[in-house]
């Protein structure tokens, strides 16, 4: 442990203390040697041909939450039963130490801090298969690692973090961090060799991505805050990570980390104004305004390799970010030189961010936050060939098939402003559009506190879908303030199919209600037609819970 706080860059290694230490950990078993395949690749590429001698194996320590000490994890190996022993043991995950000089955090997964399981949310984390001596243990959480700065520099650690996540959920390929930099440099070296690694570039970082199959989407630039909340909101709700390109204010160069999670706040809590916008907020429906259910966010949760697994990010304002860059500069002079340099680095990348970095300072003897400054620069995300629809397509066929209601149907029998008639709720409509597997999809139909109507149900049931769906969850203002599962009732849902052509209209299905009259109506594209079939009523229409992962995660 002391080895670890005394290493360079020790702010990885003091949050995963930090965490085991706030999650109640009580006993730590150390597995020494230990084989770990991510730094034997990285060894047999790199550090076995370094004339000093750099260790081949490993140490990998295991948290737990029940205290014990050596006598009682014997018994547990000497009973042999081959079953799961993490919730008897109170597992609380694993971290790799590498033989390094600084640098040491390998492949680790360890459980989240803990969370409002109604307001804040860590996604797409997994249960990693742990072989402890032979006592069969599962480690839940998303996977993090520090780069070495020689075989991996931030950017694979990003592209491994997000990918081995992917890999265990979607059986998509799991690559080393020795395997993704040979990947990303086989094209293009710019510094003329992969190792020791010096940085790689975007276009490498797509480049490795579709070398592992998958078929990223790379937004840039990204014109503010909003924006990038709504891009990187649908995706983390779609469980997909995303890579966050960013240029820290502070050290004068390009970072990369990954997105894991957020949280949702009411929207009065927040302050935000009336005048609600994100990526479908320049849309109106009807005489509508249509908000994105990112509005409600007020944190990210990102690995970042340099501060820590689990960590705070949130987006600020332009004075915010300069008077936190300018607190760390004495000078006068270099402050009106700082000032000059930052107005011309924001107006190329107009979206700052702040990261909540935890260290142990050993001289006051406690943990320490402190906040770094950034700028985004671009968003990638790793997607799966299937999905060829962006957010923005999903957008614009979602609010032309709204207008298209809007236009066509009566569902609200009360004049609003102009005398028009209002298909959807009066205030506005809140959307929460996400990719999902059609077989969870339909699996989640039945499982459901409030149920969809049985006619509903079963047409959906029915459907000939893609393997991943866009599906477009309608909210009211009170229902998308509501984080109770009990109670929460939504307005309907559109499903689009992610392969569609970008500029059509087409939809799979729309399903839409009046709560007050308890009425719906169901319109199904079975042709892949532009326009809106004749719809089926439902009666008796009363909303339903969240279709697919409630506010419990």
């Amino acid at each position: 442990m002391r080895q670890l706080l005394s290493a360079e860059n020790d702010f990885p290694a003091s949050s995963v203390l930090h965490y085991m230490a706030i999650n109640g950990c009580k006993t730590v078993v150390i597995e020494n040697p230990y084989v770990d395949k991510g730094h034997l690749d990285s060894y047999s590429e790199f550090y076995s041909r370094m004339f000093r001698e750099v260790n081949r194996f490993t140490t990998r320590m295991h948290f737990f939450s029940e205290a014990f000490d050596e006598y009682a994890i014997a018994r547990e190996l000497l009973v042999g039963r081959r079953v799961y022993r993490d919730k008897a043991l109170g597992y609380l995950g694993f971290s790799v130490i590498r033989p390094l000089p600084a640098y040491k955090i390998g492949r680790t997964v360890i459980a989240p801090p803990p969370l409002n399981k109604e307001t804040e949310f860590i996604l797409g984390h997994s249960g990693f298969s742990v072989n402890l001596s032979g006592l069969a243990l599962k480690a839940s959480g998303f996977p993090f690692m520090q780069q070495d700065t020689e075989v991996s520099c931030c950017a694979t650690a990003a592209l491994y973090m997000a990918t081995k996540s992917l890999s265990q959920r979607f059986n998509y390929v799991d690559s080393t961090p020795a395997q993704i930099t040979a990947l990303a440099t086989r094209f293009s070296v710019e510094t003329g060799r992969a190792m020791p690694s010096s940085g790689i570039k975007y276009g490498q970082i797509l480049e490795a991505l579709r070398a592992m199959n998958y078929a990223p989407n790379y937004y840039c630039p990204i014109h503010s805050p909003r924006e990038a909340q709504a891009l990187i909101y649908s995706y983390l709700e779609s469980e997909f990570p995303l890579i966050l390109l960013l240029y820290s204010l502070e050290q004068f160069e390009g970072h990369a980390i990954v997105t894991v999670g957020h949280d949702l706040k009411a929207r009065e809590a927040l302050g935000i104004e009336a005048t609600l916008s994100g990526i479908l907020g320049e849309y109106r429906i009807g005489t509508y305004p249509c908000y994105s259910r990112s509005e409600w966010v007020e944190h990210f949760f990102v690995h970042d390799d340099a501060s820590g697994p689990y960590r705070r990010i949130s987006f600020c304002s332009k004075g915010d970010i300069e008077d936190l860059c300018l607190k760390l500069i004495a000078s006068r002079k270099e402050k009106r030189r700082y000032k000059t340099a930052f107005h011309k680095k924001f107006d190329e990348y107009p979206c700052p961010l702040i990261i909540e970095a935890t260290s142990y300072d050993p001289k006051a003897k406690k943990f320490q936050t402190r906040h770094i400054p950034f700028l985004l620069m671009g968003i990638t995300v790793p997607l799966p060939p299937e999905v060829t629809l962006s957010i923005q397509r999903v957008a614009d066929v979602t609010a032309g098939l709204l207008n298209l209601i809007q236009a066509s149907f009566l569902i609200e029998k009360s004049p609003v402003g102009n005398g028009q008639i209002a298909v959807l709720p009066q205030r506005g409509v809140v959307l929460r559009p996400f990719l999902v597997l059609s077989s969870d999809f339909k699996s989640s139909l039945r499982d459901k506190r409030k149920r969809l109507p049985w006619e509903v149900e079963l047409v959906y049931k029915g459907l000939n879908l893609p393997r991943y769906i866009w599906l477009v969850e309608i909210y009211d203002l009170d229902a998308a303030n509501d984080f109770n599962s009990d109670t929460v009732c939504l307005s309907g849902e559109i499903i689009i199919d992610p392969s569609a052509r970008p500029y059509s209209k087409d939809y799979m299905a729309v399903h839409v209600l009046n709560k007050a009259e308890k009425k719906g109506f169901l319109w199904v594209n079975r042709n892949g037609t532009d326009f809106l079939t004749p719809p089926t009523e439902i009666k008796n229409d009363r909303g339903h819970s969240p279709l697919f992962r409630s506010f419990e995660r």
